[in-house]
């Protein structure tokens, strides 16, 4: 599984923003973002939704596959958690999560404890 490295995807913004001689302000209002969010985007520091990753790559020319690598589940289950809207949506990914996570600790506890898969 992979998951979006954000610093690529700062870097992928850096380029772009520099190759046409953009501003953090002009960069921001091309991508549709708040300019104060654009910019920890920039600086690494903020894993936007992911409408806002799709036009970041639209807008650049890029797509998932070049801000992708080697996950951790931690990282998919923060951004996705972010798309959750009403009380109940996010209830519910949350006693996914638990779940998931669960079965998680015991596939590793039997993989170390009988040598399997």
């Amino acid at each position: 599984m992979s998951k979006i490295n954000i610093n690529k995807l700062a870097n992928i913004c850096l380029k772009y923003k520099k190759v046409n001689q953009l501003n953090q302000v002009e960069m921001a209002d091309l991508l549709s973002l708040n300019d104060q969010i654009y910019g920890k985007i920039e600086r690494g520091q903020h894993l936007p939704k992911l409408d806002q990753i799709e036009k970041i790559l639209e807008v650049t020319g890029n797509d998932f596959a070049d801000i992708l690598e080697v996950e951790s589940k931690q990282d998919v289950i923060i951004a996705l958690k972010g798309e959750a809207k009403s009380a109940e949506e996010k209830k519910v990914f949350n006693e996914l999560i638990e779940m998931i996570l669960c079965l998680d600790k015991h596939k590793n506890l039997r993989e170390n404890n009988y040598g399997r898969y």
